[in-house]
């Protein structure tokens, strides 16, 4: 297994781990790609766990808590 494919199984993993908690949210598109948004109402369980991790959401860059709230990754 290469580096690459190393890294793209763990980042499944995690974002299989992430739907299965309802922190995201999971959703097949018109075009058959999955779409992956942040849980709106899950928010304030997810700045927990950031502030918890030591990564405040208020004091981050482009990933702030000012962010968009429901913006799709994919």
């Amino acid at each position: 297994m290469t580096e690459r494919e190393r890294q793209m199984a763990e980042l499944e993993e995690a974002l299989a781990e992430l739907v299965a908690t309802g922190l995201v949210l999971e959703c097949k598109g018109k075009d058959a790609r999955t779409h992956y948004s942040v849980n709106p109402r899950k928010v304030s369980e997810i700045r927990a766990l950031l502030k918890e991790w030591g990564k405040d959401p208020a004091r981050q860059g482009p990933t702030s808590a000012h962010s968009p709230v429901g913006k799709h990754i994919t």
